[in-house]
């Protein structure tokens, strides 16, 4: 037994068999399973009202359409297909593996595959990289799909495991440790009062030392930026997000599993987008090549994506070259 685990319920078989295990801390319960004549192995458990289909062909069956049964969304359909089909990695489809691509199809079920991943199953016999480990999942109207990883190596197992998790409606983004002024809420009235207050304070300029009235007169507008801009950082920032945002997200999470929850969630999405894209006009609208090139291509180059250029560090100083001539 794994710790912290129960087991949910099992199919078993001379050659093969699965099982399923969920967390204790969660809510579950069997929904139905294969019969021991079953071709196809399948077991359905309802966990916290999503219906995980645990699912098992073996390599010499075949899979027709009746073979495992479509259950209400949400539902996962996840396990050992052993099926060949080209939109999940293989060189050919036979007309056998075709009729699972169909069965997902008309069932309105959508695979969770990305090529570039590394493949789901490593043959030690004949040394290749195959994916006979597959996911569906149902695809409601306001819904959105999950996010499969293919994990490292299991112990002692030619198999990857996969890592399915619900997609994130607040996703944060990566930032430097970096404290940053934020321009958007300066006080800019204030601003210019304490500046002109500051510089009214400072004292007469001494022209033989130019360098210490300029160092005052830095110190006054750094001064006034201080008291009249914040500078900070946001450990977990997430573009766009405001406090009808934070209020639809609320409603989300209090929302049951389901239609409401979906709903809720393309409320979200809808007004962080419709954000998004008021951010995105606003900082096309900025451009002006008539004022500042470097502003403005540095502007572009955000919105592209496109990194500044890195300068990369001589590892030997020019010192330690000098001294050995």
């Amino acid at each position: 037994m794994i710790p912290n685990f129960s087991r949910a319920g099992s199919v078993l078989s001379g050659n093969h068999g699965l099982a399923t295990f969920v967390h204790e801390r969660l809510e579950w319960s069997l929904v139905d399973q294969s019969t021991e004549q079953s071709e196809t192995e399948w077991l359905c458990a309802d966990v916290t009202g999503y219906k995980i289909i645990s699912v098992h062909k073996p390599p010499r069956s075949r899979f027709t359409p009746t073979a495992i049964p479509t259950f209400p969304h949400p539902s996962l359909y996840v396990g050992d297909f052993n099926c060949q089909h080209v939109n999940w990695g293989y060189n050919t489809t036979s007309p056998d593996d075709e009729s699972l691509d169909s069965w997902a199809t008309s069932n309105n079920l959508r695979l969770l595959c990305n090529p570039k991943e590394t493949p789901s199953f490593f043959s030690h016999q004949w040394n290749v990289d195959t994916n006979p480990e597959l996911t569906f999942a149902s695809f409601g109207q306001d819904s959105r799909l999950p996010d499969r990883r293919v994990l490292g190596k299991f112990p002692k197992s030619q198999h990857r495991p996969s890592l399915i998790t619900p997609p994130k409606l607040k996703a944060p983004a990566h930032s430097d440790p970096v404290k940053r002024w934020n321009f958007r809420k300066a006080d800019s009235k204030r601003f210019c009062l304490l500046t002109d207050e500051f510089v009214e304070r400072l004292p007469p300029s001494d022209t033989s030392n130019i360098e210490r009235a300029y160092q005052d007169f830095c110190e006054s507008l750094l001064s006034a930026a201080t008291q009249c801009i914040p500078r900070g950082r946001r450990k977990n920032y997430v573009p766009c997000w405001d406090k009808e945002c934070e209020t639809l997200y609320r409603s989300f999470i209090r929302a049951p599993v389901g239609t409401d929850s979906d709903r809720a969630a393309s409320f979200l999405l809808s007004w962080l987008g419709q954000t998004k894209q008021e951010m995105w006009e606003e900082a096309v609208n900025s451009i002006d090549f008539s004022y500042s090139s470097r502003k403005a291509w540095r502007t572009i180059n955000k919105l592209t994506g496109k990194s500044g250029r890195s300068f990369l560090q001589c590892p030997v100083s020019a010192n330690s070259i000098a001294s050995q001539s």
